[in-house]
């Protein structure tokens, strides 16, 4: 059977891989960038988004990154497969670094292959703001002043659906344990703000997939960490994923602490 050049050309297209990596280690452009390429490619973009040294008229001495991987990598699968059906593109490769970073390094780095320019601009820049919007990374800001803290835009809640967060002042005690409370925080962040007076299950996010933790339909869960930024983005995922009977907790670990009037000894 003959196959016409245009079916050839996009037969190859479909082979290619589009790739998504999260790394420890410094990105490097050059790394990226080799083996990178295609014959039929008459136009690469790149982006670069690098720590800056200021945020929000604060001076920034550093960053660091927390993700949940297998969230990521799958997100990102949805995100290089609707860039491909919006824009003529040909490959896409992402990377993000984890983390923490100097000023001036590569946070993360975004390339586009396609036949011509115009698609190549329109699917980098797509792909860039998906990525921000909707991939569970959460970026933490080190200042001059010796302060830090987690940043970001948690998503919107849609009006159709049930909130997918749940400020735990407006609850009775009584309706509050009806609930399971889920702690996610890793266990290094446990050791220097522990909560022994809440009877919660542990299950540190980078864990969560591994252990293939189950919901009880029967039951509710209320999901937390420190501020309530990476619970909430978990809990967007697993309600796409079907998983309907679970909150993220407004404010975090503090907003447990005001509840339950748990006062740190050291005060």
């Amino acid at each position: 059977m003959l196959v016409k050049p245009n079916q050839e050309r996009e037969s190859r297209f479909e082979n290619r891989k589009m790739t998504f990596q999260l790394s420890s280690t410094p990105l490097k452009d050059t790394d990226l960038r080799r083996g990178f390429t295609s014959p039929q490619a008459g136009a690469f973009n790149c982006f670069e988004g690098r720590a800056r040294d200021h945020s929000g008229g604060k001076s920034v001495t550093a960053l660091e990154y927390e993700a949940h991987e297998p969230l990521c990598r799958k997100e990102a699968k949805k995100m290089f497969q609707e860039a491909k059906r919006k824009f003529n593109i040909i490959d896409v490769k992402a990377a993000h670094r984890i983390g923490r970073l100097k000023v001036g390094e590569t946070a993360v780095w975004v390339g586009v292959l396609a036949a011509h320019r115009d698609d190549s601009f329109q699917a980098c820049r797509y792909i860039i703001d998906e990525i921000k919007s909707r991939l569970p990374i959460w970026k933490k800001e080190y200042y001059a002043d010796g302060d830090s803290g987690w940043v970001g835009c948690p998503p919107k809640e849609s009006k159709e659906s049930s909130p997918v967060s749940i400020e735990i002042t407006s609850l009775p005690k009584k309706e509050l344990e009806r609930f399971i409370l889920v702690d996610i925080r890793e266990a290094v962040e446990l050791q220097g703000n522990p909560v022994r007076e809440v009877k919660c299950v542990h299950l540190p996010l980078s864990q969560f997939e591994k252990r293939r933790f189950r919901f009880d339909q029967s039951k509710r869960y209320v999901i937390f960490c420190a501020k309530g930024m990476r619970s909430l983005s978990l809990v967007e995922h697993l309600r796409k994923e079907g998983i309907t009977n679970v909150f993220s907790l407004q404010g975090g670990i503090q907003a447990i602490r005001d509840y339950f009037k748990i006062h740190d000894k050291k005060n």
